[in-house]
């Protein structure tokens, strides 16, 4: 999973077209931790989706910038705009529903 930063996550992200997914995590987090191996499976399982990563520690601006308010969160981008957060680990079943229903509805 490609990590972005402020200088790209512009190009990367909101200048997408179509759908794409954006990993908030942060390094010390335990839910983090959690949640990052579920976002590792999805990002093979939905391979046709861009999917990111933000560590919200170095890039507190986007994090602003987007409106994230909980990590870990997954974001779902649709043309650009955020339309969809999963926020927490849950369970793998929780997790995998949440995203599935996301991006079809994103």
């Amino acid at each position: 999973m490609n990590e972005v930063t402020v200088a790209n996550f512009d190009s990367a992200i909101l200048s997408t077209e179509g759908l794409a997914a954006v990993y908030f995590h942060a390094p010390w987090c335990k839910a983090s931790e959690q949640m990052t191996p579920l976002v590792e499976a999805a990002e093979s399982e939905y391979a046709d989706t861009p999917l990111v990563s933000v560590n919200t520690d170095i890039c507190e601006e986007i994090v602003s910038q987007v409106g994230i308010r909980t990590i870990p969160s997954l974001g779902i981008f649709r043309d650009g705009k955020l339309v969809s957060q999963i926020r927490g680990p849950g369970s793998e079943e929780d997790f995998k529903q949440s995203l599935s229903d996301a991006l079809q509805a994103g």
